[in-house]
């Protein structure tokens, strides 16, 4: 299905024009881009995002599997993403230099509508991103019509072709520098051509070899620049649903949740940490996770991992750029599972039994109640700077 390529082309569109991508991306990426913007418009910042791609898209890789709850679709492009950032006076630009590659969702399970779990009234998808119209209740969306879990990088700044003829070079090198010091070069075209015909049949039997060679380079390079597919291994030995973009959009949303939020929002749906002091951060996104494993935890399950922030701030009117490590953990009930339709989203407080929204933090509006939230889904529990 081209279903993917309907959706790309649509959030190029959101993003260069700065629109809301409610209707191409999963809610928790729409929702850390929508505190990003929130925050730079108090700093009076407009920030557009272009893609520059070098051909069609449909004529890049595109990958198709079963991830945990959802079908993984995965485009390797041969283009680049750039952001611009402007406000009185000072400009920013991020131009890559890799390539993008982008992770779409599709749930094995699709819902067009949706009945609300607090108040039983019924309403569209796309209706429901900022809560329930009727009650307004806000609740997690966890069914998705392809629609796009993350952007990464390729750490491979080479395309694959040069890197698969880059061997046939070196033996046609060596056969003409063979041929002078040994003295056997008459004639300077005749050694060359010589060199490059002996050449290029030898790499056309080694072909196979140089193949397996490449695909071994590069999946090594890409998992040891990013390795959210270790971390969530952990995971999955116990959790067979559990799906690793979903967790990937889970973990952006939580650290931008936190770094974005004001002293005055109600963060503690997805943390037990107070609000961090950053006024002045613009933007803020993960460039790669390091150094992950399993934690001991009694009665929850906990990772840990290094994160790699690319921080845009405003420091005395001007756009800054800086690269910052931190050190996350994330954890949840060991006993919780990911349902393959989705996870439960209201719950009823233990004390009073009123409904409690996830998405509104685990105070009860009732009693006042204080719930962890851990006890639902992950939980930022750490963000220290390395």
């Amino acid at each position: 299905s081209d279903s993917w390529l309907t959706v790309l082309d649509q959030y190029f569109k959101e993003k260069s024009e700065n629109t809301d991508i409610a209707d191409t991306a999963i809610q928790s990426v729409w929702y850390a881009d929508y505190l990003a913007k929130r925050r730079q418009k108090k700093l009076g910042v407009d920030v557009r995002e272009t893609y520059a791609g070098r051909g069609k898209l449909h004529e890049t890789y595109v990958g198709n599997w079963n991830d945990g709850r959802n079908v993984r679709t995965v485009v390797h492009t041969n283009g680049f993403r750039t952001r611009i950032y402007k406000m009185a006076g000072d400009s920013l630009k991020i131009a890559r230099k890799s390539t993008c590659i982008f992770s779409l969702l599709s749930s094995k399970i699709q819902r067009d509508i949706y009945t609300c779990p607090n108040c039983g009234s019924e309403s569209k998808t796309e209706e429901l991103m900022n809560g329930c119209p009727f009650c307004g209740t806000k609740f997690e969306l966890t069914s998705y019509d392809t629609k796009l879990a993350g952007v990464h990088y390729d750490p491979v700044k080479a395309s694959s072709s040069l890197i698969l003829l880059l061997p046939a070079l070196i033996i046609v090198a060596m056969f003409f520098a063979y041929a002078f010091i040994t003295g056997n070069h008459d004639n300077f075209w005749a050694t060359l051509g010589d060199s490059l015909f002996k050449g290029f049949i030898i790499t056309i039997y080694a072909l196979p070899i140089f193949i397996i060679a490449l695909g071994i380079y590069l999946i090594s390079k890409r998992l040891k620049a990013n390795q959210i597919n270790v971390l969530a291994h952990f995971v999955k030995k116990v959790d067979s649903n559990f799906s690793t973009e979903e967790f990937e959009g889970t973990i952006n949303a939580r650290l931008k949740g936190f770094f974005l939020a004001d002293g005055t929002d109600n963060i503690s749906c997805f943390t037990n940490l107070q609000p961090i002091n950053m006024a002045t951060l613009a933007d803020i996104e993960i460039l790669a996770f390091k150094h992950p494993r399993e934690l001991d935890a009694s009665g929850f399950f906990a990772v840990r991992s290094e994160v790699i922030l690319e921080m845009i701030n405003v420091v005395n009117g001007k756009l800054v750029r800086k690269q910052e490590t931190y050190t996350i953990d994330l954890y949840r009930e060991a006993a919780l599972k990911t349902q393959l339709m989705s996870d439960q989203e209201i719950y009823n407080c233990p004390n009073c039994a009123g409904t409690i929204s996830i998405l509104n933090g685990g105070h009860c509006e009732h009693c006042g109640n204080i719930i962890n939230m851990a006890h639902y889904g992950w939980v930022l529990g750490k963000a220290e700077k390395v």
